[in-house]
């Protein structure tokens, strides 16, 4: 990784699975920072810990940074109000320091769990109720609102982005959960490895469906071919931009290809589905 880049990752136990997904900011030659999911903090900070090795200084800084996602086809016209387009990262998982907007200096990173163009600024906390009263009032032109939990959660799942004890936990391994591409079996070590060898091919992967009959489908619900048990939804809701119910499941292999008929057991009614590719929506 080069200083200024942005690098997703699964962080696997000893069995492959997933204790956590996390993004590293590479800041300087020898300083990192990783972003991760705010209710796996200490767990996370506690397994990092254990395993230190070398010349190595760890700080869990949670408490001293807000991050603020900034997200949607008007973020670099926001943006520019308030900082000049030179001083914003170009490149998609890329991070500029020392963004300096209301006199608070910032790291902007073209990250974001929404599936669209945007930013994420780190910012001290202390600062972060200024940085957000001036973004609302520069993007007003622009139709900006907040943002909830619930609204993020639907823009992530039709981009097919996993979340954290639904689409992976540490029973499920990243070749499982369609997270390969972020797993380097060229590297000449990294915890979880030799038991992800030793698993072979997965029998089970995570796929989209696109839900068929009526209703929707929600997370851990059973799905079926036919009377077999072949695995359980891990996300699922009415996907507006979609038109449609929509959900991600992890399925035994056998029933992953694209257009394979299933069904969800939604509270007690099976409903049917079919398998799609994911993910359902792409930002162009």
């Amino acid at each position: 990784m080069a200083v200024g880049q942005a690098r997703y990752s699964p962080m696997c136990n000893d069995s492959g699975g997933i204790i956590d997904d996390l993004i590293v900011y590479k800041l300087a030659p020898e300083r990192y920072m990783a972003a991760v999911n705010a209710s796996n903090r200490f767990k996370d900070a506690d397994w990092i810990k254990a395993r230190l090795f070398g010349n190595v200084t760890f700080e869990d800084i949670s408490d001293s940074i807000a991050q603020i996602a900034l997200q949607g086809p008007a973020s670099k016209a926001i943006m520019t109000k308030l900082v000049s387009e030179d001083a914003l990262p170009e490149k998609y998982y890329a991070c500029t320091q020392d963004v300096h907007i209301g006199g608070t200096a910032c790291i902007v990173a073209r990250t974001g769990y929404t599936g669209e163009f945007g930013y994420e600024l780190y910012v001290s906390a202390e600062r972060a109720e200024i940085i957000w009263n001036l973004l609302m009032d520069a993007g007003v032109p622009d139709g900006l609102v907040p943002c909830g939990l619930g609204a993020r959660d639907t823009l992530r799942l039709e981009a097919a982005m996993p979340l954290y004890g639904h689409e992976m936990d540490e029973t499920i391994t990243p070749l499982e959960t369609a997270l390969g591409f972020a797993v380097k079996f060229d590297k000449p070590d990294f915890i979880g490895k030799a038991a992800l060898i030793a698993k072979g091919a997965p029998g089970r992967r995570r796929v989209g469906l696109k839900l068929t009959g009526k209703g929707i489908a929600r997370e851990h619900q059973d799905v079926y071919a036919g009377d077999a048990l072949i695995g359980r939804t891990t996300s699922g809701t009415h996907c507006p931009y979609l038109g449609g119910a929509y959900a991600m499941a992890i399925l035994d292999i056998d029933y992953t290809e694209p257009t394979t008929a299933v069904e969800i057991d939604v509270r007690g009614r099976r409903v049917t589905a079919e398998v799609v590719e994911l993910p359902f929506y792409k930002h162009k």
